[in-house]
């Protein structure tokens, strides 16, 4: 995911947990990678995190309808202490890695710098699904890579070789 945030416009990104938002099953797996593609500091509105909060578990989801037209969430809207945030002020190029149960936000963009990120998100399979209500789906023709069969793959092509 491309995060804009434009110089002067960069709107604020409230407080929340990823495994709001990527569900697996039986258990939480979401590992987040936040790459700055700009300098980040407290005036273009940096990436800011809470410590030791992915000790806490995901209780609040976010769930696609059965229709598949559709949101809502799911457990009670969580009011995340903020108190003891800190700000995750990195040089460009930086690549923060978080849980999914990490509570981070960002601030407006005060500046007249940029700071944009780009995001990807990783969850573990073995032994774990992808929630059939997630609200990101694949179509089935185009279904997510599964790393590890593309591992054995792999090294069944360096067995052949």
């Amino acid at each position: 995911m491309y995060i804009f945030k434009n110089p002067k416009i960069g709107s604020e990104v409230f407080p929340h947990k990823d495994n709001t938002y990527l569900i697996t099953t039986p258990k939480l797996t979401t590992i987040g990678f936040w790459f700055a593609l700009d300098d980040a500091n407290l005036q273009n509105g940096c990436l800011w995190g809470v410590p030791a909060s992915q000790e806490n578990k995901t209780e609040y989801f976010m769930y696609k309808n059965k229709e598949g037209n559709n949101v809502y969430y799911e457990g009670e809207k969580p009011n995340y202490d903020i108190k003891g945030g800190v700000p995750l002020e990195v040089k460009k190029g930086t690549i923060i890695m978080f849980d999914g149960n990490f509570v981070h936000y960002s601030a407006h963009n005060h500046s007249q710098q940029a700071r944009n990120a780009f995001t990807l998100h990783f969850v573990e399979t073995e032994n774990v699904k992808w929630h059939e209500r997630n609200w990101l789906q694949r179509y089935p023709q185009l279904p997510f890579e599964d790393f590890y069969k593309k591992v054995d793959q792999l090294k069944q092509l360096k067995d052949i070789n």
